[in-house]
């Protein structure tokens, strides 16, 4: 039941890094401190000593910081292998950084990595959530699946 709460809690928090915070309150806070939810979910989620928090949080901001790598993701127009490839390296790296440490202090976060390559399914879920529903934006669905999926990798970890 514990997973299952911090699955739903980790879309949560990608979906506040992609802009729920934005939508709720109807104005653009800075980039910064929404993505700093993301990163500080993700550092109480590794299970390290405290001292590595500080470290943890600022790899964690530094994977969600990066663009996307010249992709772009919509509906109906940039849905081809290029942009897939881009976005899933781009899925990848949101939590490489992070990983690579967990690698170092000895635990397995590679499964994290692995979920962040699911980058495109989610989204294309989240399109055809939006397809059936037409309550929100697909980008809002699909950044939900992929914060969940990333946070079930990672809770693979030890």
């Amino acid at each position: 039941m514990t997973a299952i709460l911090l699955i739903i809690l980790g879309g949560l928090a990608y979906r506040v890094r992609g802009g729920l915070a934005d939508d709720i309150l109807g104005m653009e806070l800075p980039n910064g401190w929404i993505r700093a939810v993301w990163a500080l979910f993700v550092t109480c989620l590794i299970p390290a000593p405290i001292y590595w928090f500080p470290v943890i949080f600022g790899l964690a901001f530094l994977g969600c910081a990066v663009g996307y790598f010249n992709a772009e993701f919509d509906i109906k127009n940039h849905r081809h292998w290029r942009n897939y490839a881009r976005l899933t390296a781009r899925g990848m790296f949101t939590i490489l950084p992070v990983a690579i440490l967990g690698w170092l202090i000895g635990y397995n976060a590679w499964w994290g990595v692995l979920a962040g390559a699911l980058f495109v399914p989610c989204y294309e879920a989240g399109i055809a959530i939006y397809c059936i529903s037409k309550l929100q934006t697909y980008t809002q669905y699909g950044e939900f699946l992929l914060g969940a999926a990333i946070t079930a990798g990672l809770l693979c970890m030890s």
